[in-house]
């Protein structure tokens, strides 16, 4: 028997969440202990040039492998339709897989949900094993428990918890699912190999998206740039108790020190432009950062003499629209042509064009409309990183926004001890199974879930 959504109380809903609490924990579990990591522990600059080649280090690639054939097996197992790609670039022997899995009729899709196996690695300054999802107090510690296994877990959960109620999507519902968003996504949502092939009328991305235990649908990324500045000139001087003046370090010391003073005009461009903004005008973001992110010279003193031509700064600019990556290039063009320093050169790259959801789509108010009739707070915010909604609206043109229960600062996202609460993991299966109910059910709108919070009540 398949159940139509009216035929779906929003009791029985959550209660079918409820109990099976257990199982989506262990999903989570299972998930976690598969090490799909994209570690770069290289220098700074050699971890810039490995991104730019896609980050695809060959060691990982078995676990890599290993995480995509356990979502397969776990989404073919509920009755989806499955396929696993490859995501490669020039030169490729082997590529980083990922999963795409397909319900309901129609040749559209209604909703697509896309997340990210990959996670960071884990340093030393764990109390528990990263890869274990050890459980305490309420709380499931591992790496990527929140970022983004927890969301990837809630999405395979949440068509469980449909299936155990009979319902099936009678709209296309689609998850895809890669392996690299945290080096960049040249392997995945950004791959050639799935240009031309995501289409959906709307799409929800799984990160963390909580702040402060407020549930966020986040309307909007936040774009990253890296600057490589160089100094190099060859020093007049070769013993080391002479030629201070003419060592390139203390050419892009100087520079570094003229780019921090000046960091105060790009907050000012920004605002100008958030001023004259007109879309989504009730959204806070926040000011551009400018860090420096590393600065070295090869070699500096060598039995007595003062050695090295070439040193070489990296900095990140992190930025909100209507900031783009164009106009921090003519405010860069501008602060540091006004700096004096013969043999200094620069370089810019965008990580990250931040996204901005069209207003107009109406997908974050039906978001927002959907969860708190099922009783779940939303609200529409900035997004504080960056993730794959920018290639997702960007290149493929799809209305997108993230959302979770999951929360970005309190759960340690990157740090050690990464964790998610039970109560959070619960919270987005129900929220996603709510999702998939309102986007690619029959019959289905928020006065059902009203009806279905009063008849609880009573």
């Amino acid at each position: 028997m398949v159940a139509s959504s009216s035929e779906i109380g929003l009791g029985d809903l959550t209660r079918c969440v409820d109990d099976g609490r257990r199982d989506w924990v262990e999903r989570l579990r299972a998930y976690v202990s598969i090490p799909s990591v994209f570690a770069l522990p290289e220098p700074i600059a050699e971890r810039t040039r490995i991104c730019l080649e896609g980050g695809l280090r060959r060691e990982l690639i078995p676990h890599h492998e290993a995480m995509a054939g356990r979502l397969a097996a776990d989404l073919a197992g509920l009755g989806l339709g499955v396929s696993v790609g490859r995501g490669t670039l020039p030169g490729d022997e082997a590529g980083i897989p990922y999963v795409r899995a397909r319900a309901g009729g129609g040749e559209a899709v209604a909703l697509l949900f896309s997340s990210h196996y990959d996670v960071v690695g884990a340093g030393a300054g764990w109390e528990t094993d990263p890869f274990a999802a050890v459980e305490r107090e309420g709380w499931i510690y591992g790496r990527g428990c929140s970022d983004a296994k927890g969301p990837v877990a809630a999405m395979v959960s949440a068509c469980e918890v449909l299936s155990r109620l009979g319902w099936q999507p009678r709209r296309g519902l689609e998850l895809v699912f890669t392996g690299d968003e945290e080096v960049g996504g040249r392997r995945g949502i950004r791959s050639a190999s799935l240009a031309g092939e995501l289409a959906a009328e709307a799409c929800v991305v799984g990160e963390p998206s909580a702040l402060d235990g407020r549930i966020v649908a986040a309307v909007m990324t936040r774009g990253r740039v890296e600057v490589c500045i160089t100094a190099s000139r060859q020093p007049e001087s070769a013993h080391s108790a002479f030629g201070v003046a003419d060592s390139p370090l203390e050419a892009l010391i100087s520079v570094l020190e003229h780019l921090r003073r000046s960091r105060q005009g790009l907050t000012e461009v920004f605002t100008a432009l958030l001023a004259a903004e007109d879309r989504w005008s009730g959204i806070e973001r926040a000011a551009p950062q400018l860090r420096i992110l590393g600065l070295r010279q090869p070699a500096v003193v060598g039995s007595g003499n003062v050695l090295g031509s070439r040193a070489e700064a990296r900095v990140e600019i992190r930025y909100h629209p209507p900031l783009t990556s164009a106009g921090i290039a003519v405010w860069l063009a501008a602060v540091l042509g006004e700096v004096e320093t013969p043999g200094v050169t620069y370089s810019q790259t965008c990580w990250n064009e931040p996204a901005v959801l069209p207003e107009e789509s109406g997908l974050a108010g039906r978001v927002i409309r959907l969860a708190r009739a099922a009783g779940i707070e939303v609200t529409a915010a900035a997004f504080p990183a960056g993730s794959d909604m920018s290639p997702l609206i960007n290149l493929h043109r799809i209305p997108t926004c993230i959302v979770s229960a999951a929360d970005l600062v309190a759960n340690r996202i990157h740090g050690d001890d990464e964790r998610i609460s039970e109560a959070e993991l619960l919270a987005t299966v129900k929220l996603y199974a709510i999702l998939m109910l309102g986007f690619c059910g029959d019959a289905l709108n928020e006065d059902f879930f009203e009806r279905g919070r009063k008849e609880e009540a009573r």
